[in-house]
């Protein structure tokens, strides 16, 4: 190759190297950057989108869901208060407990347990946010069985009553006497007994026709000591022999309120000495009833009555 050939190929390879390393300086700068009206417009869209997340109200949370039944009328036994708002009373035998309106929370502080009441009320039932349902028995209106719903003042008793009693498996219905007793209370008798005063704070109550069958009745108060009555109750059961306490879930209705229910016995006597409450007062009852055919009725008759019992 001559000398002049071979000059010129030398500067067409600088040349194609020169090029080559120009095209990869090229290939290793940054993109172009959008124009700034183009930004500027992205930001504004996206602070945009912040905001109205922000003001877009957050979901209301579900709140549970109140009814109310029709109002109901009833009787009952008032038990007491178990707190400031809410009361237990005997339905038919069976404890409940109820809530009080803020309209009779004042009325029922006047009540005294074991008190014969009415009342009214409703089921509210509270529809919670998981589904479950709440009942809630609430009263709007109570009043003592015997007292006037519009100024709290007792009405009269009647003079006759109907009492019920079961005597040998049968029950038998007797038209009873209202009696009144100095003790401060009323009884309604059945035919062929009668309540006369025995001293102070002590009645009798017992057949015209044969008095050894009598039950004593004293008046012991709201507080009285039933460690030192039931003691001096023991001690005069003694003397007819071995003293027994009577389980008083086997006892008649009207005897399952004893404080104490103490029996003794022997061939010719049966005797029973028991302390049971009447609206809020303490009586203790002595039940003497002679061995004989004679007495079969006298305890089933006398409990019948005491069951009317009522203070003034």
């Amino acid at each position: 190759m001559k000398r002049k050939d071979a000059m010129k190929l030398s500067m067409h390879m600088m040349m194609v190297g020169v090029l080559a390393v120009s095209l990869a300086a090229c290939s290793k700068e940054p993109a172009a950057s959008p124009p700034a009206d183009t930004a500027n417009e992205q930001n504004q869209q996206n602070q945009g989108n912040q905001q109205n997340q922000q003001n877009e109200p957050a979901p209301e949370p579900s709140t549970p869901s109140e009814t109310k039944s029709d109002p109901v009328s009833a009787k009952g036994t008032f038990n007491g208060a178990i707190d400031n708002h809410t009361i237990e009373i005997d339905m038919d035998g069976v404890p409940q407990a109820f809530q009080l309106d803020e309209s009779v929370q004042d009325t029922v502080k006047k009540l005294k347990e074991k008190e014969s009441v009415e009342y009214q009320y409703y089921e509210l039932t509270t529809k919670m946010e998981d589904g479950t349902e709440v009942k809630q028995l609430v009263i709007t209106q109570i009043t003592q069985s015997n007292a006037s719903a519009d100024t709290g003042v007792k009405k009269p008793l009647p003079a006759a009553k109907e009492i019920t009693m079961e005597l040998e498996g049968m029950k038998e219905t007797h038209t009873g006497k209202l009696a009144e007793s100095a003790s401060g209370y009323f009884m309604y008798t059945l035919p062929g007994y009668t309540l006369t005063s025995e001293e102070p704070g002590r009645d009798l109550l017992y057949p015209v026709k044969n008095d050894t069958y009598f039950t004593r009745i004293e008046q012991l108060g709201d507080q009285p000591d039933f460690t030192v009555i039931r003691k001096n109750a023991e001690e005069e059961l003694s003397e007819l022999g071995n003293v027994q306490e009577m389980r008083t879930e086997n006892l008649t209705e009207a005897a399952k309120d004893s404080k104490f229910f103490l029996h003794a016995g022997d061939a010719k006597l049966t005797k029973n000495v028991f302390v049971l409450p009447v609206d809020g007062q303490w009586f203790k009852f002595t039940m003497n009833i002679p061995q004989g055919e004679a007495g079969e009725g006298v305890g089933p008759s006398v409990w019948a009555m005491i069951g009317t019992m009522q203070l003034k």
